[in-house]
């Protein structure tokens, strides 16, 4: 229940992954504020979810959000593609303002540009509260509370999702980040490529991502791991079609700067049982200095779901959360929320987590 006099704001609740989170902050008795650009879609879905006794608030009108909002509220960002969208609203409200910020973003360029930006803002902000780098960051946090390392001569991550199907929000950054370069981190410092082919081949003692055949696909994990650990390489590489990262919307073209994009590509119900039978799998490999390699999957079903259960359960623990726990700046969400959260979160949506036998490690062959 929400007992906190803190504010509950939903930025992008009409979009795919929003109407998710408002479902889930709705089943979770919090009441907020939806956000949206078009207040004709938030009435259609308010009356689908339950919704209809939350006034909603038009994206367009700024001064009035910006004087809606006010120390230790919470806002919820879902609004993608966040390089192009948010960074032209998110420092007038965060930077003046005690605000609690989380975000969806798997967009590893917003995230770098939030923790630079953000040192001199006054609000706590938490980017990536999503299945990719939120499941990821707490799998690497088992790792080093089991082992105790802080150092690591690498740290990478392999994504999977069968059947390879994005959200529309996501087909939409995507296509947004095209010309974007690739962003690793290679010998102990920032690595940037145009060129994001490369293969690894791996195989595990349940045979597990064989054959493998992935591509670079940066996520922000790589910015909380080298800010947090000392790392002498961090990657992260997504398993399945080249073709569906570099080639998905090669015949699909959407202007992004256009406030028709999201209209054009807002065609699929979130709802839909074709979405809660998506399959992922995470791997997170640390290959520690002078010890044995550590590898450990977290597997499950339905990830968008996911992502509206995880954001919601964040807002939840920041309701929670005195004044005296607020602490400006960037952090990862395992640097603010609880390992005990992210282990009920495992139950609650019978996710396997698992450490592996990885008998083969990464190469690089192009």
């Amino acid at each position: 229940m929400n007992n906190s006099s803190s504010k509950v704001f939903l930025m992008g609740a009409t979009g795919f992954t929003g109407q998710l989170i408002a479902f889930e902050l709705l089943r979770r008795s919090i009441k907020f504020i939806p956000v949206v650009r078009s207040l004709n879609s938030w009435s259609e879905i308010a009356s689908k979810i339950g919704g209809e006794f939350l006034n909603p608030l038009s994206f367009n009108d700024f001064s009035r959000l910006d004087s809606e909002t006010s120390d230790f509220d919470i806002l919820i960002n879902a609004v993608g593609p966040f390089e192009k969208l948010s960074k032209t609203f998110i420092p007038k409200l965060l930077a003046t303002k005690k605000l609690r910020y989380l975000d969806i973003t798997g967009e590893i360029h917003f995230v770098k540009w939030l923790f630079e930006e953000s040192k001199n803002w006054k609000s706590q902000i938490v980017p990536s509260c999503a299945f990719e780098s939120y499941l990821s960051d707490f799998i690497l946090e088992t790792i080093v509370q089991n082992s105790g390392a802080t150092s690591f001569e690498s740290l990478d991550t392999f994504y999977k999702t069968t059947p390879p199907r994005p959200s529309p929000g996501t087909r939409l950054t995507m296509e947004a980040s095209r010309n974007n370069s690739v962003l690793t981190w290679a010998e102990g410092d920032w690595s940037t490529s145009q060129d994001s082919k490369s293969r690894f081949h791996l195989t595990s003692n349940d045979n597990i991502l064989e054959p493998a055949e992935s591509i670079l696909a940066p996520y922000p994990e790589i910015i909380f791991w080298t800010q947090r650990y000392n790392t002498q390489n961090c990657r992260t590489s997504y398993f399945g079609p080249p073709h569906m990262i570099q080639g998905l919307l090669a015949s699909r073209r959407v202007d992004v700067s256009s406030s028709e994009a999201p209209k054009k590509l807002r065609k699929e119900d979130p709802f839909s049982d074709r979405w809660k039978k998506i399959k992922f799998e995470i791997i997170v490999r640390a290959e520690l200095r002078g010890a044995a390699d550590i590898s450990m999957r977290l597997s499950g079903d339905a990830p968008y779901g996911l992502t509206a259960y995880i954001a919601a359960s964040a807002a939840e623990q920041f309701l929670r959360q005195s004044t005296e726990d607020f602490k400006a700046g960037a952090s990862s969400p395992a640097q603010v929320f609880s390992m005990k959260e992210f282990e009920e979160m495992l139950a609650e949506n019978s996710l396997t987590f698992e450490t592996i036998e990885l008998n083969q490690g990464p190469s690089k062959l192009q």
